[in-house]
């Protein structure tokens, strides 16, 4: 549900779009968005979209997300921890910057809770933590949600003033994976930058030049390898889609044949003049030096070779 009231306020939405000046899934720009605005000034209101399938998709699926984000949440929990889920039924606001957003979840637990983290360098929570729901059929759930949904996440961290914060994402597999932030305090203020920035900008009617840095485009048409380039362009894009289906059919297999190795309870097995290995690869931890340190951790790793 949308709280936050639009061209009055900024959301997250718009947030993530004005710190990375395009809106990846619409092509929205942010001087598009500071028009609109300047036209809600104005007392003229855009038409309304028709909502796309991933939007209806999303919604569909969030309740589904929800429930197994908690369910996630609930399992990393230490015993006797008080978890608090609180009912979102209204914007959290920075009236004074006019910025708010629609948190999809907000939850509070009193004792430190450490989500194994996908990316690494796992970290204690306790206290306001915020919860975002996402689903994403381009990736895996395995693969870390894209940056437009960390700037949205921050966004809400600012406004709600959490410390920390999840992303609940389900990938084209299916699967819900939790992935825990920590609030940065560069990111919030580079947001609060490029939200003031905004406002003065439709304020005050002045353009963004989305421009000034680009190199200058030239023209190919006219080329005279213009033929060679539409074919290499052509079987670039002919050899991409090839490319994608053999990796998701590779994987596809790899999994057939990890399960019956699951269901052997075996690492190592041969099959005719193969052999097929399902290891468990330990990681050691690794302390602090000029990187922040590791935790030991451990992941399966799959090979199958010729004997």
């Amino acid at each position: 549900m949308k709280y936050s009231i639009d061209g009055e306020e900024v959301g997250a939405t718009y947030g993530a779009t004005i710190v990375e000046e395009i809106n990846c899934f619409s092509g929205q720009t942010v001087e598009e968005l500071r028009q609109m605005y300047v036209n809600f000034a104005n007392g003229i209101k855009p038409t309304e979209q028709p909502q796309t399938r991933a939007m209806s998709r999303g919604m569909k699926l969030e309740p589904y997300i929800m429930q197994e984000s908690y369910s996630l949440i609930r399992e990393a929990m230490k015993p006797r921890t008080n978890l608090e889920i609180i009912e979102v039924n209204e914007a959290d606001r920075i009236v004074e910057e006019r910025m708010a957003c629609s948190c999809d979840s907000k939850f509070k637990v009193d004792k430190d809770l450490i989500i194994p983290n996908p990316m690494g360098n796992d970290f204690p929570m306790r206290g306001l933590i915020v919860n975002e729901i996402k689903s994403d059929a381009q990736s895996k759930s395995t693969v870390p949600p894209i940056m437009r949904y960390v700037w949205q996440l921050h966004f809400q961290m600012a406004c709600t003033g959490a410390r920390f914060g999840i992303i609940s994402k389900m990938g084209a597999d299916l699967n819900v994976k939790l992935y825990p932030y920590k609030r940065s305090e560069k990111m919030v203020a580079i947001i609060m930058s490029k939200v003031r920035e905004f406002w003065y900008k439709v304020d005050n009617d002045i353009p963004y030049d989305l421009h000034k840095d680009e190199a200058p485009v030239i023209d190919l048409t006219e080329h005279k390898l213009a033929k060679e380039i539409e074919v290499l362009i052509d079987n670039r894009a002919t050899a991409k889609a090839e490319a994608t289906k053999w990796k998701d059919s590779l994987e596809t297999i790899d999994a057939k044949i990890q399960g019956v190795m699951q269901t052997m309870n075996s690492e190592r097995a041969t099959f005719k003049n193969y052999l097929i290995e399902h290891k468990t690869v330990n990681v050691a931890a690794k302390p602090a030096q000029m990187s922040p340190a590791k935790p030991a951790r451990s992941h399966k790793r799959f090979t199958i070779k010729e004997i």
